[in-house]
């Protein structure tokens, strides 16, 4: 029996774990997925954690399932064997910085022009605007920005305390996943062509996290009655 993505193409341009975790899951759904990498910017999983053979456990687990290949995209030959992946792709998944692709002549308005069937998917740390666009971003800062760590109360010191793993990176990942496979759902059934995606980790933490993390700044007009006590809740 095929699976769901079966004879889907994806190039994966990600690097870290929310961007290629996301790849990994579409990979596991039977999609055909292309890690690309540049030769003076592998990624930095390859360098993470414990390794056997020159191979991270950490990169073998969330690449596992991907074909690979190395493109330099600063020269003519490597812009061309970019263009002619995603000329046959479904959906290109990157997670640079706002406007690192646009230099190089890959942004989405470039892209749409010559492959008008592709899902474009970023990721981005804040959002593609703004005064934290381009900063540089890390699961620990998302933490807090969201809240998580403020709900995670240190038992010594009685303050804030981060979640011991990358659990932004990977609800990112879960939440571009499942955004992509409904904007292939959206094409199959001729609602649209392709789409531009953009998910912030912060927004995708504060999503994650709201429902339970921050029910008590939720309603804040009078009249709210607290309801934790009597179902001994939190």
């Amino acid at each position: 029996m095929p699976a769901p993505l079966d004879g889907l193409t994806v190039i994966d341009l990600s690097t870290s774990v929310s961007g290629p975790f996301a790849g990994g899951m579409l990979a596991e759904y039977g999609a055909r997925v292309i890690k690309v990498e540049a030769p003076d910017m592998v990624d930095v999983a390859r360098f993470t954690g414990t390794a056997r053979n020159g191979v991270t456990a950490m990169y073998a687990s969330i690449n596992r399932g991907k074909e690979a290949t190395i493109l330099d995209l600063k020269t003519a030959e490597g812009k061309a064997a970019r263009w002619a992946l995603l000329d046959k792709a479904e959906v290109l998944l990157q997670n640079s910085r706002p406007g690192a692709l646009a230099k190089l002549g890959f942004d989405w308005d470039t892209v749409h022009v010559r492959c008008p069937q592709l899902i474009y998917a970023s990721i981005t740390g804040f959002g593609q605007t703004g005064p934290l666009a381009r900063a540089r971003v890390y699961d620990p800062i998302i933490q807090v920005a969201a809240g998580i760590a403020d709900s995670q109360i240190n038992p010594i010191s009685g303050g804030p305390m981060l979640y011991q793993g990358i659990l932004c990176d990977k609800v990112t990942s879960l939440h571009m996943s499942q955004a992509i496979m409904a904007g292939l759902l959206a094409r199959e059934r001729g609602l649209s062509e392709g789409q531009k995606i953009d998910i912030a980790m912060l927004d995708a933490a504060v999503h994650f996290h709201w429902c339970d993390g921050m029910y008590n700044f939720t309603f804040l007009e009078e009249g709210g009655v607290d309801r934790a006590p009597e179902f001994g809740m939190f």
